[in-house]
C-alpha cells in the first residue's frame, strides 16, 4: 500500500474538516483532533516521557530552536545543506549534538535480552 503524499492528505483533511465543521470552534477542534492523531503516528509518538525526560526534551528543543535560527540567518552555518566535510565541524560544535553524545546508549539492547534468549 503507498503512503499517501502530505499535499493529498491535507487537500483531503480541508475537505473533510469543510464539510463536517458548522463553525469555527469545531473547525478547531477538528483541526486539532487531526494534528494529534498525526504526531500519534510519528516515531516514538506513543511513547510517555517522564517528568525528567520531559525536561531534558525542552532543553533540546530549545538549543534547537536557537540552532535552527542562526542557520535560517545564514544559510552557511546549516550542516545538511553542506557536505559532511564542511559541516563535521558544526556538528561537533552543536550544544546539541554535545548533550546526545553524552546520553548513555545501549540499554535497550539490555532490557531485551531476557525476551530474546
Amino acid at each position: 500500500m503507498a503512503v499517501p503524499t502530505v499535499q493529498l492528505l491535507v487537500a483531503v483533511s480541508y475537505c473533510i474538516i469543510r464539510t463536517f465543521a458548522t463553525n469555527k470552534d469545531e473547525y478547531l477542534e477538528m483541526r486539532q483532533n487531526l494534528l494529534d492523531q498525526e504526531r500519534q503516528m510519528r516515531v516514538g509518538g506513543k511513547v510517555e516521557l517522564s517528568d525528567s525526560e520531559l525536561h531534558v526534551n525542552a532543553i533540546l528543543m530549545k538549543l534547537k530552536g536557537k540552532e535552527l535560527e542562526v542557520a535560517r540567518r545564514n544559510i552557511t552555518c546549516f550542516p545538511p545543506a553542506l557536505h559532511f566535510f564542511r559541516a563535521k565541524e558544526l556538528i561537533d560544535d552543536s550544544e546539541v549534538f554535545k548533550i546526545i553524545r553524552a546520553m548513555p546508549k545501549g540499554n535497550v539492547f539490555t532490557d531485551l535480552e531476557p525476551v530474546l534468549n
